[in-house]
């Protein structure tokens, strides 16, 4: 007896979940769901139609069932995956249990798969089965599974084919397996940045491509690509904005004709083949609604014609009503152009998008979730965080994450620039409106009709309410398709049309950009800016550990040859400041003596005085110089220390200064800042009153003469 239900949604008397529960295809090109073959979710079609070809419409219908309850509402991707890893497995054992050395448990498995007798298979022969197929697959030199040795293309599909076995386990009733591992060695794929793109058409830019100077270089073509991209970005949205402006202005003249004037206008043009070419004179209704001496004139009363009585859609050639108004489309530059004077198109979606991509430094697909309803509370020096909507990593194991990313964040104004990352958000907000205020209506028709049949929409396409997204167009080339999320292949192809129009840009065009090359740049930017400080680049990558940002952001050629010279220069200032000067007798002699004090100067002032009494000759063991470095717990000792730390530095600041100037700047300075923003850190937050009780009774008793400021030098 199938099972007919599914929390929140009921399945039709008798009818089978996968195909009650299936969705209908959207578009033209999409195939329909085959009953006992195949079952769209999420959009996305699920075809085990050779299963069903060697194992019969019983397996295939029950498989079917119990992955459709299981995961309706899990991301297309990993729904692939897993249909994918179940039928190479299955084709697989089908075939493999024909050979003659074939061991008798995959014969028994295949047999009682067919009789769908899942219960009857016993463990061990079942774990065989399985086990079989990954050995194989896990051996590159093996091609009885796979034509390739690439692991990128083995592994995905042992971890997904281990996924859907374990999960399956009790609704289909198999035995319960182990996670299958793959042992195939991973190679960590590395997104490039923008400055360790190559061109691919063997120009070359102005900078050298000698390994002398690799860190410099990458550094100036980061900043210069990403800059370029940027003004790039700018110049299309202002444009897309000021058309959008004019379109307004336009359709708030005074003069315009009425609507039913304009429909009459209309299908007189039918009878005019060619509007833009006519010499004879015009009927008087067609003249006095698109006079052919007023193309300003002519331009508004089209746009209200299209508002008023085509709800705004300028739809293609092939679906408008009469001839005579798609000539006189095609006059001002075509529906796409035509429909800029309306509403945001995908110029500007793209522009808006680039924007915010480089100034928030967000992943792809955090960028592509954005709420219509993105600033996350009040703006904070000079910034706004962002609200994302998906909480789902795509994933072949999806990972929750966090709906309010606070690593994503937008600048109020940019210095250097016309817009802003809000400011570019703002933008595509007021020219989507009139796209926005159609997919309310488009989600209110949905809802009825799915409180009828119960199949929600796909959130690739944006879910039953796209009008919540940020990035959302109608589909087609024009305007008057339905609206929808933009998906990745929509991204991917209006980036390529991006970089064709500026193919012949002297820094980018030319260069394979893609929208994933961008955050790489963001963060090693923010790294390289602040001399290769990791920590600052994870906390703007929004990562829980700085070593996620190295492996996957900062682990490249450029920034290895950079922090090897940083730990080769930090040795030779090490070792002056080690050596004494009456005791360079043997150092002075490879080193030239104004050179040894010059840097022996630049030690000092970096903090290496400590040094000084240093004495190599004495074993470590019997050193009387403790040179334990400082640290700080979050306990109660850890904030008395902490702030007695800061009181005593303030106590010593006008001593300190008279005594040496030199070292107050280079030594009690960071370290006085140092404490003031461990101290402004405690202050804040959970800790601050009881550090505050802490800190007063330091004072206190400093100020009762029981306890002594502490001498830092």
């Amino acid at each position: 007896m199938p099972i007919t239900s599914v929390p929140g949604r009921v399945c039709g008397s008798g009818q089978r979940p996968h195909i009650a529960l299936s969705q209908r295809p959207i578009a033209n090109r999409e195939l329909e769901a085959v009953p006992f073959s195949s079952v769209r979710l999420a959009g996305e079609l699920v075809n085990l139609g050779e299963i069903r070809k060697l194992y019969g419409p019983a397996f295939t219908g029950k498989l079917l069932d119990e992955f459709t309850l299981k995961w309706i509402d899990g991301p297309p991707s990993s729904n692939s995956k897993r249909a994918a890893g179940l039928r190479r497995w299955l084709i697989d054992l089908f075939h493999r249990a024909d050979e003659p050395q074939a061991a008798a448990p995959l014969r028994l498995v295949r047999e009682k798969l067919i009789a769908c007798e899942f219960s009857a298979i016993n463990a061990d022969d079942f774990e065989h089965a399985l086990s079989d197929f990954v050995s194989r697959a896990n051996d590159p030199n093996d091609r009885s599974i796979f034509t390739t040795s690439n692991h990128t293309t083995r592994r995905p599909v042992i971890e997904a084919l281990s996924a859907a076995i374990r999960s399956l386990a009790t609704p289909m009733g198999w035995p319960k397996i182990k996670t299958l591992k793959c042992t195939l060695k991973r190679k960590r794929g590395v997104t490039p940045s923008l400055g360790e793109l190559e061109f691919t058409d063997g120009k070359l830019d102005r900078h050298s491509n000698s390994t002398a100077g690799l860190y410099a270089r990458t550094v100036a073509r980061n900043g210069e690509r990403l800059n370029r991209l940027r003004t790039i970005a700018e110049a299309e949205l202002i444009e897309c904005h000021e058309t959008y402006k004019r379109g307004q202005e336009l359709l708030s003249r005074k003069d315009l004709q009425d609507p039913s004037t304009l429909r009459r206008a209309e299908f007189r043009l039918a009878s005019i083949p060619d509007f833009a070419k006519r010499k004879s004179k015009l009927p008087w209704i067609v003249e006095a609604c698109f006079p052919t001496n007023d193309a300003e004139m002519q331009l508004a009363n089209l746009l209200a014609h299209i508002v008023e009585n085509h709800d705004g859609k300028v739809s293609g050639s092939n679906d408008w009503s009469t001839h005579g108004i798609r000539h006189l489309v095609t006059l001002h530059g075509g529906p796409q152009r035509v429909a800029e004077f309306l509403e945001g198109g995908t110029r500007a979606l793209v522009a808006a998008y680039t924007i915010v991509l480089i100034e928030s430094g967000f992943n792809v697909q955090s960028c592509n979730d954005l709420s219509s309803e993105p600033f996350v509370g009040q703006p904070s020096s000079g910034r706004v965080d962002l609200h994302v909507l998906s909480s789902i990593k795509n994933r072949p194991r999806p990972r929750r994450v966090q709906a309010i990313l606070g690593g994503g964040q937008v600048f109020l104004n940019s210095m250097g620039y016309k817009i802003s990352g809000k400011r570019a958000i703002d933008i595509w907000l007021e020219i989507s409106e009139p796209i926005r205020r159609r997919a309310k209506e488009e989600s209110a028709k949905r809802s009825a009709s799915h409180a009828q049949d119960g199949a929600p929409r796909s959130d690739r396409l944006g879910g039953d309410n796209v009008e919540d997204w940020l990035w959302i167009l109608p589909t087609g080339l024009n305007n008057a398709g339905e609206v929808r999320k933009a998906s990745a292949g929509n991204f991917r192809d209006w980036w390529t049309r991006l970089l064709t129009d500026h193919a012949d840009d002297p820094i980018i065009g030319g260069l394979p950009i893609r929208r994933k090359h961008i955050r790489p740049t963001v963060i090693q930017m923010k790294a390289t800016g602040r001399n290769g400080d990791v920590e600052l680049a994870a906390v703007s990558a929004n990562h829980q550990s700085s070593k996620t940002t190295f492996q996957n952001y900062l682990n490249r050629p450029y920034i290895r040859i950079h922090l090897e010279e940083q730990i080769r220069d930090f040795q030779n200032l090490l070792e002056v400041a080690v050596v004494a000067p009456a005791k360079n007798d043997s150092t002075s002699q490879s080193v030239p003596t104004l050179a040894f004090d010059r840097l022996r100067e630049r030690a000092l002032e970096c903090g290496l005085a400590f040094y000084e009494n240093v004495d190599l000759c004495t074993p470590l063991g019997s050193a009387e110089l403790e040179l334990t470095p400082i640290e700080y717990s979050d306990t109660s000792s850890g904030m008395a220390s902490a702030a007695l730390l800061r009181l005593s530095l303030d106590h010593a600041q006008d001593e300190f200064f008279a005594r040496n100037p030199s070292r107050w700047v280079s030594i009690w300075l960071p370290l006085h800042a140092l404490s003031i923003a461990i101290w402004n850190n405690l202050s804040s937050g959970p800790r601050a009153e009881r550090f505050k009780a802490i800190a007063d009774d330091i004072l206190h008793k400093l100020a009762d003469g029981k306890l002594e400021p502490f001498r830092a030098f």
